[in-house]
């Protein structure tokens, strides 16, 4: 902490390089701990079980604060999925049951994976989404939803001034 106070004394900045650290190493924590990566892989599995995604099967009784025994999922990482030639309509598909799934998580249940890279996505054998990866899940209250809602449609309407 204090060689990050002298950082933040040597730019002359007000940023808080302390507490950002401090998030750091705690998002850090929070995901080496697989019992809780494997609770939030099953949270996931059952609040969006509607939707057209996959995800891993968790086997608990494998599972602890150090290890996590989740099934295999084959399948081609989303980016190279891309690349490799799928049909338009394969890929309208994928696309419309990504945004359906991240506006459920957003804007109506309140949970949601942090960390979608390419990496953690992927088309499996059966031309499914599937997720990956639950390290890094957080939740969003109701009015931050509400406000993340009115941000996407005064966006969408092109309103700058209910933007602001």
């Amino acid at each position: 902490r204090s060689f990050v106070a002298m950082i933040s004394q040597l730019f002359n900045t007000e940023t808080d390089f302390a507490a950002i650290a401090d998030e750091i190493v705690g998002r850090i924590g929070d995901e080496l701990d697989y019992a809780r990566e494997a609770r939030d892989c099953e949270a996931f599995a059952r609040l969006y079980k509607n939707e057209d995604v996959c995800v891993p099967r968790v086997f608990q009784e494998f599972c602890g604060p150090r290890v996590l025994t989740l099934s295999y999922l084959p399948g081609t990482k989303l980016d190279e999925w891309g690349r490799s030639g799928p049909s338009p309509a394969q890929k309208k598909r994928i696309i419309e049951e990504g945004v359906k799934c991240t506006a459920r998580q957003f804007f109506e249940v309140g949970f949601f994976h942090a960390d979608p890279h390419p990496g953690n996505l992927l088309v499996d054998s059966e031309n499914r989404l599937a997720y990956l990866d639950f390290g890094k899940m957080d939740r969003l209250e109701d009015d931050d939803r509400f406000a993340l809602m009115s941000v996407v449609v005064h966006f969408a309407n092109r309103d700058a001034g209910g933007l602001a």
